[in-house]
């Protein structure tokens, strides 16, 4: 399974996962750091919040740590928990070599 990752050294966020070609879906790993508060422009904050609750354990005020992978419908909707606002997860994850999703994988209609 081919790794891919979002990172914002300024944000503290550094998160990896892998995308299940077969269903679509994209799974962040355990231990990825993710923004914690939920005042960004997340469209559904309240799913959002309680992803953080049920998966994550707060790690300061701004960051949560994830403490057991989650499966996300879609590459996009992974990139918008880990980075708290709207994102485009085709061209947010990348290989250890900078290279989108994209550029490995045909996007599921």
């Amino acid at each position: 399974m081919k790794l891919f990752y979002i990172k914002n050294e300024k944000k503290g966020i550094n998160a990896s996962g892998f995308y299940k070609q077969e269903s679509g879906e994209f799974v962040v790993n355990e231990g990825s750091v993710v923004e914690f508060f939920s005042m960004g422009t997340c469209k559904n904050v309240p799913l959002r919040d309680n992803y953080i609750k049920d998966f994550c354990r707060p790690e300061g005020e701004d960051f949560a740590i994830i403490e057991n992978p989650i499966v996300f419908p879609s590459p996009s909707a992974a990139a918008v928990f880990v980075k708290n606002k709207s994102s485009n997860g085709w061209t947010e994850w990348k290989d250890e070599n900078k290279k989108p999703l994209d550029s490995f994988y045909e996007r599921k209609k």
